[in-house]
């Protein structure tokens, strides 16, 4: 498979495929907080924001705000029947000095399986499992690359990458002990990045739709297990029964990982002891 064909930006979709006209970024600003970010202050210094503009739209829009969001939106629904929300804009605009990106999206009817999981019976959370696990699937499904990153090749947020090998893209992740374990080799597979509770919408009718794709990409098939079981997100159903139906199982990985977090968190105990010590000594001195 060659890199995908991403949109130009800035992108707007044609007017027949929208719900009504686009809210112009007065509207934007000027709509309700949609899905946790409700710091007054964040647009202001620059990171993102999510808003809900009327009926029909859901915008991002800050300095923070990474326009694979939107080029994965496409792609996933280009290659896909995996319910996501339309894209219909992304664009840059300066406000107070600053230079925000902005993705105009779908808003989708429903709730967070957030909000909804609590609610549920045993059947309710088999059926929505078994949705995602179809979903799940899909994305293993798509014809796999010869690099490891996301679909535009561009490095990750440590201006690394893309890696051509398992080898290289773990040994990035300073985890290259995991090539031993079983599962760790492979071709790359589609990957969401951020599988949690607050990303998937369950619709009025029973159907779920995922949101929030600016993490995807091609990445080592143990990924996505190992993000949405550290994610301190969800009861306990999501992780011991739902997880488990909805991904491959990777414990070995897991159990590395858990280590290597013990580990860190020791380094970082003994470096606020050795800061403590440094402070009394200090103080001593006065």
């Amino acid at each position: 498979m060659n890199t995908p064909t991403l949109l130009p930006v800035p992108y707007f979709a044609p007017e027949e495929q929208l719900p009504g006209p686009l809210p112009t970024f007065e509207e934007i600003l000027a709509g309700k907080e949609a899905d946790g970010y409700d710091d007054p202050e964040c647009v202001q210094i620059g990171w993102k924001q999510v808003n809900r503009v009327g009926e029909h739209f859901v915008v991002k829009f800050g300095a923070g705000v990474n326009f694979l969001d939107g080029q994965n939106l496409n792609f996933v629904k280009n290659n896909t029947s995996i319910r996501v929300p339309a894209l219909y804009a992304m664009y840059e605009r300066e406000h107070e000095g600053k230079n925000m990106l902005v993705i105009v999206m779908e808003a989708i009817a429903g709730m967070t399986l957030e909000q909804k999981l609590p609610d549920l019976d045993a059947a309710g959370r088999e059926a929505i499992t078994m949705q995602l696990r179809a979903c799940f699937d899909q994305l293993r499904g798509i014809p796999s690359p010869d690099y490891y990153r996301n679909i535009a090749r561009q490095p990750d947020d440590f201006e690394e990458g893309p890696f051509t090998s398992a080898e290289a893209a773990s040994h990035n992740n300073v985890i290259h002990c995991f090539l031993h374990a079983p599962g760790s080799t492979g071709p790359p597979v589609f990957t969401h990045g951020s599988l949690h509770v607050a990303n998937v919408i369950v619709q009025p009718d029973g159907a779920i739709s995922i949101i929030d794709w600016e993490d995807a990409g091609f990445y080592q098939a143990y990924i996505e297990y190992l993000g949405a079981i550290k994610m301190e997100m969800g009861t306990v159903e999501w992780k011991t029964e739902m997880i488990p139906g909805i991904l491959d199982s990777f414990p070995e990985q897991l159990k590395l990982v858990l280590t290597l977090r013990e580990e860190f968190d020791s380094r970082d105990d003994e470096f606020d002891r050795d800061e403590d010590e440094l402070y009394r000594r200090s103080e001593s001195k006065q």
